[in-house]
């Protein structure tokens, strides 16, 4: 477990004091930075394959399974 994960509300206020101790360009860049993985964060949820997200081969389109009645 990590810190960040057993000490939330901790974790945030040290991120806050440390960001007020920064100049301005450093600010910036740590929120950049925040904002960087965030975002990977995200896309890698997105991108993530879930087990309920495929369509099961027994769901077929209309248009399929009248093609195959009408085949037989």
């Amino acid at each position: 477990m990590s810190l960040r994960t057993a000490l939330p509300g901790c974790w945030e206020t040290l991120r806050k004091e440390f960001e007020a101790s920064l100049d301005e360009e450093e600010r910036n860049i740590a929120m950049d930075r925040r904002f960087i993985k965030s975002k990977a964060k995200a896309r890698a949820l997105i991108t993530k394959k879930q087990p309920g997200d495929e369509v099961p081969s027994s769901t077929r389109s209309v248009e399929h399974q009248l093609g195959l009645l009408t085949a037989c």
